[in-house]
């Protein structure tokens, strides 16, 4: 190096030395790049939600969390290089601070942009932040003093953000709830339970050698238990809008980038009209969030937490530290660290107390509480003392080996029979826990009187697949590991006690069926036929169930499920039949048996009828056209 070099670098760190010392302006320099950082993370969010109307999953909280996420990425770095700066005192220039806190900055900038590539943030955040400290080395008296005078404008700022976001949800919710009407006299109170990810097989209610559900089957003991009853699509978002407004998901906004719309109305809408008090606490908030929809006519929502991992989640270079590239929670950190959860996920005990804070503060007024429980979700990590409890311990491996195996497989499921029985056996756990939370909620419904004037209704979303039918997890298909699920409802005087409805039901029919055990029996708001006749004797409708990717019909795969038949028409044209009653592991397809022709023919035109079918209760006045 030459003597000019080193005489400009050591006047570079002098410079950061004259104003109190080198680490009091290292934090001013990393508190105003994290400021400045959120801040254009904050810009970009912006323009994808207010432009392209993009669902990022990002809590409402992101504008005061963002900085403090940037912050929790940026201290670490600083920290050392301060410590290299007092081995190597010519590594604390103001130039070296800034290329790589800049450097690190700005790659957490274009990670949020959602369409540059790695290979391209890289460079382009290198020459960004080369620029950066170029500038800044050439004035660094000039620089610190703007860092100082901009860095608690930045923190008002962010202040007044927060303050700006926080009153105007309390605003809301305050507004809702004031201009509701005067509800019906001895109106009773709602309570939809989804056990977000439980598959009827896997519980014991239906006869599974586990037990997984006792608290489940006493209250199907003291109500009604519909055993075979079909989601509307095997995935969260479809199947959740179809629960809110009666509707198929191919009559939805719904797709895999697209949230529900306003096209439709919702239960909690439509209850709220009639003077219910309305509040939904999702743990599942990759799908069952406010940017998808699901929050409309809810005066109380609760989605994201407010946690140091969310912080993280909150900014461009910490989601793909915790996310990877493609979105799940398979990044470096979480592997480094060997955490086995969704960062910021509730656990059932969470989402009773949170309800039932908030219906503390109900007052006397109905409501209708929606409540989202993750619990036997992927990873399955059941709490203790459920983890263990069926006696099939999970492997112990270190981070070398997981990551080693999961690149030698095929695919991350292409495990050895006695992990996958272990897989298993924990997501079988996580039910068991959460029916655990349900005897919980029950005791305190019934401790403060509740249970003798609440509609409670317990299902799911959707199922999940351990390799039955060549697959795993779920969304992938319409075979019934990942359609059948549970379904109970118990209201003492209006729901028959220990009654089993063994017809085929569809999931869609729970609004209907909520107005018609309220008292409104002649409302026509929800397209679809009340259970309460399907357990009088009445013929049930058809439940459909749809995969709907995108928006190209060549893409889209349906199902309908009429007695014993099980009928799959698959995106290329290919069809499927299965005798639900005689093979109810779906094996035997009787497509092409020539005596189920005519049937296949006429479910065929069904589906048909089905899909191009607008108007109210059309599906089931088609019904009888198969036989």
């Amino acid at each position: 190096m030459t003597e000019v070099a080193v005489e400009r670098g050591e006047s570079m760190r002098e410079s950061l030395d004259r104003t109190r010392s080198g680490a009091t302006q290292l934090a001013i320099i990393t508190f105003w790049l994290a400021l400045a950082t959120a801040a254009a993370e904050l810009v970009i969010v912006g323009v994808r939600k207010g432009v392209f109307r993009e669902v990022l999953r990002i809590s409402r909280q992101i504008v005061w969390l963002a900085p403090i996420g940037e912050l929790m990425l940026l201290l670490p770095t600083a920290l050392l290089l301060w410590l290299l700066g007092r081995i190597r005192p010519r590594l604390a220039t103001l130039r070296t601070i800034l290329l790589v806190l800049g450097f690190q900055a700005l790659i957490s900038v274009f990670l949020f942009t959602g369409f540059l590539h790695d290979f391209a943030i890289l460079p382009l955040a290198a020459g960004c932040a080369w620029q950066l400290a170029r500038a800044a080395g050439g004035s660094p008296d000039r620089f610190l003093r703007l860092a100082r005078r901009t860095t608690p404008v930045f923190a008002i700022l962010f202040i007044a953000l927060a303050g700006v976001v926080n009153l105007k949800i309390a605003l809301d919710e305050r507004r809702a709830v004031s201009a509701l009407p005067e509800a019906p006299a001895g109106a009773p109170n709602v309570l939809l339970i989804i056990w977000d990810t439980v598959r009827a097989a896997s519980l014991s209610l239906f006869g599974h050698d586990r037990p997984t559900s006792p608290n489940l089957e006493a209250l199907a003991a003291r109500g009604v238990s519909f055993d075979r009853a079909i989601a509307t699509a095997p995935w969260t978002l479809p199947s959740h809008a179809s629960m809110l407004t009666g509707a198929y998901p191919h009559r939805t906004s719904v797709t895999w980038t697209r949230p529900l719309d306003d096209a439709l109305p919702t239960l909690p809408e439509v209850l709220a009209r009639r003077g219910y008090l309305t509040g939904a606490f999702a743990a599942n908030v990759l799908y069952v969030q406010w940017e998808n929809g699901l929050d409309r006519g809810f005066s109380h929502f609760e989605d994201y937490r407010v946690t140091p991992g969310q912080a993280l989640m909150s900014t461009g270079l910490g989601r793909r530290l915790i996310t990877g590239r493609f979105g799940w929670e398979t990044g470096l950190a979480v592997r480094l660290i060997d955490y086995r959860q969704f960062v910021g996920r509730k656990l059932g005990a969470q989402v009773n107390a949170d309800f039932l804070e908030w219906r503390d503060g109900a007052g006397d007024r109905p409501w209708f509480a929606l409540l989202n429980y993750f619990d036997a979700h992927l990873p399955y990590v059941p709490p203790e003392p459920f983890a263990g409890r069926f006696g099939v311990p999970r492997p112990e491996t270190n981070l070398i080996d997981r990551i080693r195996r999961e690149y030698e497989r095929a695919g991350f499921w292409d495990m050895p029979p006695e992990e996958l029985a272990a897989e298993v056996a924990a997501y079988e756990e996580s039910i068991a826990y959460m029916d655990a939370q349900l005897g919980a909620l029950l005791d305190s419904l019934a401790a403060r009187g509740d249970l003798d004037n609440t509609l409670i209704i317990v299902t799911s979303d959707h199922g999940e697949e351990f390799g039955e039918h060549g697959d795993f997890e779920h969304g992938t298909n319409l075979y019934m590991e990942q359609l059948h699920v549970p379904l109970v409802l118990y209201m003492p005087g209006k729901v028959p006690a220990n009654a089993r409805v063994d017809e085929p039901v569809s999931i869609a029919a729970i609004p209907a069926t909520v107005m018609s055990l309220i008292g409104e029996r002649a409302d026509t708001t929800f397209p679809t036929v009340s259970l309460t006749e399907v357990w009088s004797g009445e013929e049930p409708a058809p439940a459909l169930a749809e995969l709907i990717p995108g928006l190209k019909p060549s893409e889209r795969m349906h199902a309908l499920v009429v007695d014993e038949l099980h009928y799959i028409r698959n995106p290329d044209g290919r069809e499927e039949l299965y005798d639900w009653r005689a093979d109810p592991a779906g094996k035997t397809d009787l497509a092409a048996v020539p005596g189920f022709a005519a049937r296949r023919a006429s479910l065929s035109a069904l589906l048909d009828d089905a899909l191009e079918c607008r108007g109210f209760d059309c599906v089931r006045l088609t019904r009888g056209a198969w036989q």
